[in-house]
């Protein structure tokens, strides 16, 4: 039974204590609509010369004969030190109906983020992360935010706040994959698993790539880690049945954080026919079909811009596009060209540089490299190319339609609302 289950079956509440943490109790309790009755010090202690906060005081004698008549409850809510004195002194009077307070009520609420840009390569990444902060933050704008690094083995030091968490939220990555002994996209492993049990939340993550079901190793992971009572928010269909397939049904099928924002009325907003200009992102080791866009590319447009999203992009770009003009590499410098340059199309294979033109409202096309942009595509109608269908790039350069992304945001509304 926690505080406000036992506040709720007693007919009078009463805080033992009327000293500072007496005080603060008594307002979050009137916060949630909580009446209290009045405070109790112990029989030999002074009382105030005055009512404390508009309550009577009454020493543990007097109080026990004024509510002996009725379901009475008492909150002990006083510093570690004095709390055995107390459990003697109503042990005395044969009060078993009481509530002992932990301190922790009085402390700040802490939540922690587990950031996918710490030891990252890729922008991507950051994109993300920006999604995550603007969509959770606002629910806890009280509550002090932790920051945890996210690839890397976690360490004893992280381990002691990451305890001291409510929730550990993961944010949109393809941090999940069926081998997770082999493929540690989560800095966590099996002597993690009771300091991090029902811990974490996830929001907008996605599966690797396309593979068999979980072995045993991730199974055991993900069911002791994964928060049990909160929905998860995943990022399309074909992470939310892997889920599922090893009993993890508490799961929403989101879409990544970084497509909430793609509502009917922003992408009617997004131009319909082609720019003369163009921003170019490529994923190095798509050789033959980065070659294809490129040549599709550079017929259609007059001036063409690269952006790296991740750190071997630049070389890469280069050698197969000499005359292209760079975008400084800091996400901050794309945020300021998109906003400069209203006429400007999107044209590449990196889906988070591409969503973030969306979020600029650019006419985006975006190549399918793996399942991410194929299963987005498939559930919220993204403006991907499949692999299989490069052919049809110049066509949908060229052509015109019309941008019209699906966001599910009912099971959106459903996850946030979970929170703060």
């Amino acid at each position: 039974m926690d505080i406000w289950e036992f506040c709720k079956e007693n007919i009078c509440v009463s805080i033992y204590g009327c000293g500072r943490y007496g005080h603060i109790l008594k307002n979050k309790l009137e916060d949630r609509g909580i009446k209290v009755d009045s405070f109790i010090l112990s029989d030999d202690n002074k009382k105030p010369e005055e009512n404390s906060q508009g309550l009577p005081v009454f020493h543990l004698s007097e109080w026990t004969a004024i509510y002996s008549y009725c379901r009475a409850g008492i909150l002990i809510s006083v510093s570690e030190e004095y709390q055995k004195e107390i459990l003697l002194n109503l042990k005395a009077k044969g009060i078993e109906n009481y509530f002992l307070v932990s301190n922790q009520i009085f402390d700040i609420k802490k939540i922690g983020i587990m950031d996918s840009t710490v030891g990252a390569c890729n922008h991507g990444n950051e994109i993300i992360m920006q999604a995550v902060n603007k969509y959770l933050l606002p629910k806890y704008e009280k509550d002090f935010v932790f920051r945890f690094p996210f690839f890397d083995e976690i360490s004893q030091h992280s381990i002691q706040y990451m305890k001291r968490c409510r929730y550990l939220f993961l944010g949109g990555t393809n941090a999940l994959n069926s081998e997770m002994d082999v493929k540690k996209y989560i800095g966590v492993n099996e002597k993690d698993i009771d300091d991090l049990k029902n811990k974490i939340i996830l929001m907008g993550v996605g599966w690797l790539r396309y593979e068999d079901n979980p072995n045993r190793y991730t199974q055991n992971i993900l069911s002791k880690i994964l928060n049990r009572e909160i929905f998860h928010s995943v990022r399309d269909s074909y992470t939310e049945k892997k889920l599922r397939a090893i009993g993890i049904n508490n799961v929403l099928n989101t879409g990544c954080p970084t497509i909430w924002g793609l509502t009917k009325e922003h992408c009617s907003q997004i131009p319909t026919r082609k720019a003369d200009e163009v921003i170019v992102m490529l994923t190095p080791g798509y050789t033959a079909q980065n070659e294809k866009l490129l040549e599709i590319v550079k017929n259609s447009y007059k001036k063409i811009y690269f952006w790296v999203q991740s750190d071997m992009d630049y070389g890469y770009i280069r050698l197969l596009c000499p005359d292209a003009i760079q975008i400084p590499s800091q996400l901050e410098k794309l945020e300021q060209f998109l906003t400069a340059n209203e006429k400007i199309d999107y044209v590449g294979t990196r889906l988070h540089g591409g969503i973030k033109c969306l979020q600029h409202k650019k006419r985006t096309i975006i190549l399918a490299i793996d399942n991410r942009a194929s299963e987005m595509k498939k559930d919220f109608n993204l403006p991907v190319i499949l692999p299989e269908d490069v052919e049809k790039l110049n066509e949908a350069i060229h052509g015109e339609y019309l941008t019209d992304i699906h966001i599910p945001e009912e099971n959106i509304e459903k996850w946030v609302q979970q929170f703060g």
